[in-house]
């Protein structure tokens, strides 16, 4: 028997998926589980259960009407006699129904949008989200557990020239941006806290995340600042979790970066804005007293931080302190 198990986007979401599909999988050794998930992606899942394989999801190729059908005529090959959907969103259910009317059984992630008004209006705490994909193999019928501790990095490297050796060093990994305005603490005051932490003995810096232009302010600042280096854009996911497993701290505000540092069992300082940890998406096995939340009263605006600030000023970022963030990166808190 095998279950597809549908999550092609986006990285955060889908490195958040790994805890319940490790889980599912190692504790159904006879079932044969298919994850359909960015071709990019797949790197992430470093030691899969030998009972996961991967479908590749190509974003250009499975684009619009043509594009759907071509994934369904992948997917006509595979012997899928169930269906974890742990995306619900508009393509998915197409794939959804399409098995729904050969008569598998399907069961889609229970996203609690009828609770996120109310997280946003009366602070109330949302149910973790990994556990939610969970929840989907259970409705499956599947009896599972938590069994997921950390990827297994052995034998992965580090991008080449990225790390030497640690000796008796702090690294600190330093992730400053995310996919939504909303959540990026602002980039000079980060800038100053990379500057800080530079000029502190035994300390060295590793910057991750970002796209284009992200990364030529990245390098910037390892062009600039004394033991920083840029880890980003040179290798594969599966290289950059080795280098993130080699720190002793990764700073992220709540984006993909703090999932992928929770994986491989890094302790994550997460900088939250327009989220807080009561959306439910702080990563796996990590302390709330490692999430910095200026606790403003407007504070969350929203659940995944895609709306503008109401007040205009970013007040739940600006009003965060640089020297305490410092404190909590190097444990004086």
């Amino acid at each position: 028997m095998s279950v597809l198990i549908t999550r092609t986007s986006a990285l955060g979401d889908v490195a958040m998926t790994i805890p319940a599909v490790y889980s599912v999988a190692r504790q159904n050794p006879s079932v044969n589980f298919v994850m359909l998930t960015d071709k990019r992606f797949a790197p992430m899942f470093v030691g899969a259960p030998q009972n996961l394989r991967f479908l590749p999801y190509d974003k250009t190729l499975h684009h619009g009407i043509k594009g759907t059908w071509r994934l369904l005529r992948m997917l006509n090959h595979e012997d899928i006699k169930m269906v974890a959907d742990l995306h619900n969103v508009l393509r998915s259910w197409i794939v959804d129904a399409a098995f729904l009317i050969r008569g598998r059984k399907v069961r889609m992630l229970d996203k609690g949008r009828r609770f996120r008004k109310g997280i946003v209006n009366s602070h109330s705490p949302s149910k973790e989200f990994t556990l939610r994909y969970f929840d989907v193999f259970r409705r499956l019928g599947f009896s599972i557990w938590s069994s997921f501790d950390q990827l297994d990095m052995e034998g992965v490297e580090p991008p080449e020239g990225t790390m030497g050796e640690k000796g008796g060093e702090r690294w600190i990994g330093i992730a400053p941006f995310a996919r939504y305005t909303t959540k990026i603490f602002p980039t000079e005051r980060m800038e100053n806290i990379v500057r800080k932490l530079s000029t502190m003995a035994g300390v060295r810096l590793f910057l991750f995340g970002g796209g284009k232009e992200e990364t030529a302010i990245l390098q910037r600042w390892a062009d600039t600042y004394p033991r920083t280096q840029i880890v980003t854009g040179r290798g594969s996911l599966d290289h950059e979790l080795a280098a993130m497993q080699r720190l002793d701290v990764m700073v992220s505000m709540d984006s993909a970066n703090m999932h992928l540092a929770s994986l491989v069992g890094v302790r994550v300082v997460s900088i939250w804005g327009g989220t807080t940890p009561e959306c439910g998406f702080i990563g796996w096995h990590q302390s709330d007293i490692d999430a910095i939340v200026s606790r403003v009263a407007c504070q969350p605006c929203s659940i995944s931080g895609n709306k503008q600030c109401r007040r205009g000023d970013m007040l739940c970022m600006t009003s965060l302190n640089e020297e305490y963030i410092i404190d909590k990166i190097m444990d004086k808190e």
